[in-house]
Parts: structure tokens; sequence; C-alpha cells
């Protein structure tokens, strides 16, 4: 039976995402490789490998891209988290250190990488719940306060004698004369006593002026005769 094979993920080409790699991202360190991580805000798994003058000659910086390739396509890429770039620097040893040695380097990194991962996502996820519970908080104070707008909020007697002399006082102050006579005004039986004294006066003034003017004209009646 065949093993599986796994095909190297898409290639990081461009020099400013190395650069981006290496000024943002994670940086993780193991005996023969280090490993750079940063995300790319694509549903996509990249990497790029580097290696620097210093390892040597051409040969030997080809030899450890070549070592780094396969390590990453055989146990790092099949099972690190999508949507991020990694970026794979070769090391002093990379080219000396044996195969095993340089898989066991793939899979500290994978660990960590993992870990990591794992541990963005549930504080991401606490952060969400956080978030969702606040704003349903938020949404029942919301509706609390409209349902107490809605029906009305139980006033006391006491409250309503309030509102009362509250809402007379105002009315009495833009339009009293008005008001009082489309609403009507509540009097004391000493208010309807003094009403009903001038009413009456009013009626015996009245009386007096049409019995005196009776009189004027009988006796200039009698006269005239």
């Amino acid at each position: 039976m065949s093993e599986k094979k796994f095909t190297l993920p898409s290639r990081i080409r461009k020099r400013k995402y190395f650069l981006l790699a290496s000024n943002n991202g994670r940086k993780y360190v193991s005996s023969g490789l280090i490993c750079q991580v940063i995300e790319n805000q694509k549903d996509i798994l990249q990497v790029g490998f580097t290696t620097t003058k210093k390892l040597g000659s051409a040969v030997v910086r080809n030899k450890v891209r070549r070592r780094m390739r396969e390590v990453v396509r055989l146990f790092f890429a099949p099972e690190a988290p999508i949507g991020y770039n990694y970026v794979f620097i070769g090391r002093f040893n990379t080219a000396t250190r044996s195969f095993e040695a340089l898989k066991k380097d793939a899979l500290y990194l994978l660990r960590a990488v993992q870990a990591d991962y794992e541990q963005r996502l549930s504080g991401k996820e606490k952060s969400d719940s956080v978030a969702s519970s606040t704003l349903s908080e938020e949404v029942g104070k919301n509706e609390k306060d409209s349902v107490s707008t809605l029906i009305g909020k139980r006033i006391t007697p006491a409250e309503q004698n309030n509102q009362s002399s509250t809402l007379f006082e105002e009315v009495g102050k833009n339009g009293k004369d008005s008001v009082s006579t489309l609403i009507g005004k509540r009097i004391t039986p000493a208010e309807q006593n003094n009403q009903s004294s001038t009413l009456s006066e009013e009626s015996s003034e009245k009386t007096k002026i049409n019995n005196k003017f009776f009189y004027v004209s009988t006796t200039n009646s009698e006269i005239g005769e």
C-alpha cells in the first residue's frame, strides 16, 4: 500500500510578506529550525523559506532549503492551522542535522503553533460570549423600558394628587379662566355661598332699578293726565 503524499502548500514569493512575518509575526525556535507565523487574512496556508549567507555557500543554502521543504511537507503542513503564513528560517546546523532530528524540530514547532492557535481561539470565543451577554442585557433593559412606557407605571394615590395639583398650577399660569371653563374647578361651600350672595345682590339691584323706572313712568303719566 502506497504512503499518502502531501503536496507542499502555496509558496510565499514576495519580499514584503517575508518582512511582514519578520516584523509583526510570532516567532518559534527549535534546535534546527526557526518559524515565523502571521495571519494572512485568507483561507489558505502559505509557507516560505529563508536561508542567509551566514549558512555558507550556495550549495549549502540549497541543501538547507531542500531539507526544510521536505520536513514541512511531511510533518508540519498537514496539521498546521490554515489562514496563516509560515516562514521557516534555516539555522547553522540545519544542513548537518539528521533528518530524524529535523522531524522532531518540525513537530515541536507544530505543537507550539497549535497551542497558541487554540489559546487565541478560546480567548476569542470567550470575548464573543461576553460581548453577546452584554448585548442581550442591554436589549433586555431597553425592552423593559419600552414595555414600562407602553403599559404605564403604577401610580399611588398620593402621586396622583401631586400630579393633579401640579397640572392645575401649570394650567392656572397659562390660562386659568379658559381651562376652568372647560374642565371645571372644584369650589368649596364658602365660595359657593359668596357667589350666591353676590348673585342675589346683583338681582336685587336690578329689581330696584326696574321698580324705580316703573314708579317714575307712572308719575309722569299721572302728571300728563
